[in-house]
């Protein structure tokens, strides 16, 4: 073979291999904008759950029926009878279980770490803020470090001492995920849900101030802003 063909094909490779990462990258940069949240559609998911949950709790077959659905999305197969149950009840706490079904119905897809932990995705936020992720959907703060918007999850402590800075793996906590913020004459109400409340679904009111920061952080754990949103 000549020395010119062979320029010829190396060139000719070359422009093959750079326009296969162009169209790689293109591909990667599509499936993760279709990845991407859909705020439009959060209140809507919010309203049907809402609707459902009224008047039933977790010791109703119906709310049973729909927790069992929620574990199904980490592969825990538990029978309406199962959860129906007191000693089921007070070991699988299901709020965390119901965010990440939340999370994956409003179209998440793989970017949001399902648990049955909330200090799981807590900490996920944690670690993406610091290493700057951009494909992450929540960073994580602490509370009196970011405003609270529409898409963001707003986090508690369910044991005393626990802080943002000493979370760990499987620390009791919860989160709840806004998705309404309200003016009022001195600041703001977020409206956001939860699961496990008061043993059903409920939205709960989160006080903000003028700057949509929490009006009282030192009662939360960790503010988990919404990089979609």
């Amino acid at each position: 073979m000549r020395k010119k063909d062979k320029q010829r094909i190396l060139i000719a490779t070359g422009i093959t291999i750079v326009f296969g990462a162009i169209v790689l990258a293109v591909v990667v940069w599509h499936d993760r904008k279709l990845q991407r949240v859909k705020p439009k559609k959060l209140k809507d998911l919010v309203k049907e759950d809402l609707k459902f949950w009224s008047g039933i709790r977790e010791t109703d077959r119906r709310g049973a029926e729909k927790i069992a659905q929620y574990w199904k999305l980490i592969g825990w197969n538990f029978s309406t009878n199962q959860v129906m149950s007191p000693s089921f009840q007070n070991k699988y706490f299901w709020s965390a279980i119901y965010i990440s079904d939340l999370m994956n119905r409003w179209g998440a897809g793989d970017r949001f770490q399902y648990s049955s932990s909330h200090a799981d995705y807590i900490i996920a936020g944690k670690k993406a803020k610091q290493e700057k992720d951009p494909d992450a959907i929540f960073w994580s703060y602490a509370p009196n470090q970011a405003k609270v918007e529409v898409g963001d999850l707003v986090g508690l402590a369910r044991k005393s001492g626990l802080t943002y800075d000493n979370i760990y793996k499987g620390a009791p906590t919860h989160t709840d995920l806004v998705y309404d913020i309200e003016k009022t004459s001195d600041g703001y109400i977020a409206h956001a849900v939860g699961g496990n409340v008061s043993n059903t679904v409920k939205s709960t009111k989160i006080h903000l101030d003028s700057s949509k920061r929490l009006k009282n952080p030192s009662k939360y754990l960790t503010v988990m802003k919404n990089q979609d949103v």
